[in-house]
């Protein structure tokens, strides 16, 4: 298994270099495509480079790259690595990449994590606005009828919902909403398949209920990152529950 994710890290990795040296060289026209393996090859290069540039977490020497990289497609017994030699590299190349992003994802979440402290500690005096023991603050807009869900007994909701993350200036932003477009028809999940804050909240929640609920970075998406979610985000979820379905309900 380690080997294999390991390739796949290469493989991402070329694209990104593929993407990297090709600012030095002409672009390929569509007279260079010869037949069809020429076509595949700009193919792959081409999709590769886009998911590089998606991800675009990985430095390396493009020149060093291009070079080993024609070393392996000719088999060239000169090769500096063994195969065994390089896959232990990547692998630990990888986990120093993954520790300076979880880095750059701290520094980048303070400011936003001093945002939401500041929110929620000003949002909790706020009426109808309740907390529970773990932080997570509340607001019952509307409260159903029925069995309630349960965390660790297999049990699913049917729901619509809408999230806005708070910037470190104290905006809020949206994120997603299903409430934007009336025929939305409501997602099926089960209850263990969200996170903290969402789990805890929608054990409130029968159906035909609907909540406002805050959630701490801490019981969200702590230091991920991502464009629409920042690492240290608050989450302001409005969720509208319209059926519980039980474990033995399946």
């Amino acid at each position: 298994m380690k080997r294999i994710c390991m390739i796949a890290v290469a493989s991402a990795v070329l694209g990104m270099l593929v993407l990297s040296c090709g600012r030095k060289q002409s672009d390929v026209s569509i007279k260079d495509l010869k037949d069809l393996k020429d076509s595949a090859s700009y193919a792959y290069g081409y999709l590769s480079g886009l998911q590089a540039k998606e991800q675009g977490n990985v430095e390396l020497n493009a020149e060093i790259f291009a070079r080993a990289f024609q070393q392996g497609y000719a088999q060239d017994s000169t090769a500096v690595f063994t195969q065994d030699q390089s896959m232990n590299i990547l692998e630990k190349y990888s986990r120093s990449q993954q520790q300076q992003q979880y880095q750059n994802a701290v520094s980048k979440a303070k400011p936003n994590i001093e945002a939401a402290e500041k929110f929620l500690a000003d949002n909790k005096t706020k009426q109808g606005v309740k907390t529970t023991a773990s932080g997570l603050q509340y607001k019952v807009e509307k409260q159903g009828k029925g069995v309630f869900p349960r965390s660790g007994h297999g049990d699913r909701i049917r729901f619509l919902y809408s999230l806005n993350v708070l910037d470190k200036d104290g905006k809020q932003h949206k994120v997603h909403s299903d409430f934007d477009k009336p025929d939305t028809r409501p997602q099926l999940m089960g209850v263990d398949n969200f996170i903290p804050g969402f789990v805890e909240a929608v054990q409130m929640m029968n159906a035909g209920s609907r909540y406002t609920i805050w959630i701490h970075p801490d019981m969200g998406y702590g230091m991920q990152d991502s464009p629409d979610i920042p690492a240290g985000s608050l989450l302001i979820f409005d969720i509208e529950v319209n059926d519980v379905l039980q474990g033995e309900d399946r």
